[in-house]
């Protein structure tokens, strides 16, 4: 199969398993009876966590997810477009303007809701993928691409929960 196609394939792939999860996962069916919206960024959604009883370690969790879901669009998008100078900036226009298109629909819809904070959190994901497959790319063994690619992602997203919880008890 051609590279070019693999590629896309991956990348229909993969967003369709993320509208699964922002329109029929975790209970989504059940819609709201009004316009669920977050026009306001209060912190950023992310955080050490301090208790691990079921309730604040499952918010924690789910926050996270919606970090480490999104990681795989900073690479996937920029593979399915031509390599030019402005690479980063292309990939990064359509990954926002389809969130916030995702997010709207969340919210007309009813299956969810309007969260600039999602985005917020959704766009750091992007950004991580995409400059953990830069740092990566500079090996030429897959295996060697594969190793700095998740260690990258790990450490990136250590830093973004530190950097999260230093930023969010300022604005306490």
């Amino acid at each position: 199969m051609e590279t070019k196609r693999l590629k896309r394939i991956f990348l229909a792939g993969y967003t369709l398993v993320i509208l699964y999860f922002m329109f029929v996962g975790f209970g989504r069916i059940s819609r709201f009876d009004a316009f669920q919206f977050n026009f306001t960024i209060t912190g950023i959604p992310l955080w050490i966590p301090k208790q691990f009883t079921l309730g604040p370690l499952q918010i924690w969790i789910f926050a996270l997810g919606n970090l480490v879901a999104f990681i795989p669009f900073g690479v996937l998008i920029p593979l399915n477009l031509r390599t030019t100078s402005n690479l980063f900036l292309k990939s990064f226009t359509i990954f926002m303007i389809g969130i916030t298109a995702l997010e709207s629909i969340q919210m007309i819809s009813l299956l969810g809701s309007f969260d600039i904070e999602d985005i917020l959190i959704n766009t750091v994901g992007f950004v991580i993928g995409y400059a953990s497959w830069k740092f990566s790319k500079q090996k030429t063994k897959l295996s060697n691409q594969i190793f700095r690619f998740c260690t990258m992602c790990n450490v990136l997203i250590f830093l973004t929960i530190v950097g999260a919880e230093f930023t969010n008890s300022f604005l306490r």
